[in-house]
């Protein structure tokens, strides 16, 4: 026997109720949200175990309940060591995160946006500012990689400003030996061959694009501002570019996005299908599935699936796209640090007006005009900044009652979600919280043997 401390249980388990189709005995799914890790447990060891009845167990097996933190020592406070490895995890980080907005413009009038857009690109100056702040930040700590999200507005409204920032930014980090890293959201109306061949020279790889639908459904939501569909547009932009010589050979990727409500969840699979008619699933094109979510006080959410409804039919779309040949691997959540980059030493967002955020929700959003949204301006940042501003202490706030996290043993995968809500008011979990067994369930059939070829052959 392995030296036994007095341990428990970890608050951060999550198990299934048992399933017999899983081993000759009844067995459990296991997962530690504390470390990511799942694993099989016969229903007799997971008794043991929740009864403190180490006893009879081997060493083999108590050491991997104990490396997987799902046995942790009886007098630890969970939640706040959870915090103290996040900080840690985000102090040691050596990669800075940076969202630039290179432009207020866009070209939709999307019933879900919540910006208010104005045909305002950065200037020379912004620009120069931009990247002299960049520069000062990447010299605040011994990083060793830049990464870049441009962002908008429509960024590519801007790709001027883009290229010329990215040239800039690669020779500083060439010249300083930091790795640079760098994607897009766009939403694909001028994501041109052309131009996509000049955003691998800046490195650009990855770009999410949305497609709500096929052209009756999608041309009703994400249309132009002067009216008119865009689906067709798009989605011949995305061809082009998914089957030239520069996407393969800089080993680039697509995200299709789709953005859902009640209005188009019924449709998901039929776009589904059209992607892949046209063998997307075959050039490094991944599918994902949002619900829509209320931005900015826009209320866009009214129309929005409950989160147990956009759960349960996310697993069946997950399903849909393998068995149309898209490839999802882990899709259980992973242990991490942080929500995202608003807890983030150095991670700032650069809007086309100068103004810095936390967030990159928060450029061109009217709720969001008030100086606590805002770390400061390039124009005056080295005199006056708001070290204070909205999110950026998230993990100190957590531990008051803005949220809900301190009662749900899946904080360690979520971070919170989106901390933005939280300090609006809003409710903020990801919708897997309400059928997390079934996502269990899922992984493990995924990660069997030929159980992508398997599901393919279901009558989905």
């Amino acid at each position: 026997m392995l030296p036994m401390k007095n341990y428990k249980f970890s608050f951060y388990n999550i198990v299934t109720p048992v399933i017999e189709e899983l081993n000759e005995e009844p067995t459990r799914i296991l997962f530690s949200s504390r470390s990511g890790k799942s694993m099989l447990i016969t229903d007799k060891l997971y008794q043991k175990v929740i009864q403190k009845d180490f006893s009879e167990l081997q060493n083999k097996i108590l050491s991997e309940l104990i490396y997987n933190e799902i046995l942790v020592e009886e007098t630890e406070v969970e939640f706040d060591e959870i915090l103290r490895q996040n900080a840690h995890s985000i102090k040691d980080d050596k990669n800075l995160d940076i969202t630039i907005q290179p432009t207020a413009n866009c070209q939709f009038g999307c019933h879900y946006c919540g910006q208010v857009h104005s045909k305002k690109h950065m200037n020379d100056e912004i620009v120069s500012k931009t990247l002299s702040r960049i520069k000062h930040n990447l010299k605040q700590k011994n990083y060793q990689s830049l990464s870049i999200e441009w962002y908008g507005g429509e960024p590519l409204m801007a790709h001027n400003q883009i290229i010329s920032m990215s040239k800039d930014l690669i020779a500083y980090c060439d010249k300083n030996k930091l790795r640079y890293f760098a994607e897009m959201i766009t939403n694909g109306l001028i994501f041109k061959k052309a131009l996509f061949k000049k955003l691998v020279e800046c490195k650009i790889t990855h770009y999410q694009i949305t497609l709500d639908g096929l052209p009756e459904i999608h041309d009703k939501r994400r249309i132009l501002k002067s009216g008119g569909g865009t689906f067709d547009v798009i989605f011949k932009n995305i061809l082009e570019v998914v089957n030239s010589q520069e996407f393969e050979e800089s080993k680039s990727s697509i995200t299709l996005r789709i953005n859902i409500d009640k209005d188009n969840a019924s449709s998901v699979c039929d776009l589904i299908d059209y992607f892949s008619e046209h063998n997307l699933q075959s050039k490094r094109v991944s599918v994902d599935f949002v619900g829509v979510v209320n931005w900015g006080d826009n209320m866009a959410d009214k129309n929005s699936l409950n989160d147990k409804d956009f759960a349960d039919k996310r697993i069946d779309w997950i399903l849909y796209a393998i068995k149309k040949g898209f490839k999802y691997g882990d899709i259980l959540p992973q242990r991490i640090a942080g929500p995202c980059m608003v807890v983030k030493d150095n991670a700032e967002v650069y809007d086309a007006f100068g103004n810095i955020y936390p967030c990159y929700e928060f450029p061109y959003t009217p709720k969001y005009e008030k100086p606590e949204y805002k770390i400061g301006h390039l124009n005056t940042i080295d005199k006056t900044i708001n070290q204070n501003a909205i999110t950026r202490n998230w993990y100190s706030d957590i531990k008051t009652d803005i949220s809900t996290c301190k009662q749900c043993n899946l904080f360690p995968v979520c971070g919170g979600g989106c901390p933005k809500m939280w300090y609006n008011g809003e409710r903020a979990c990801p919708s897997f919280k309400s059928n997390f067994e079934d996502i269990l369930l899922l992984d493990y059939i995924l990660k069997k043997d030929e159980s992508q070829e398997m599901i393919k052959s279901l009558n989905i």
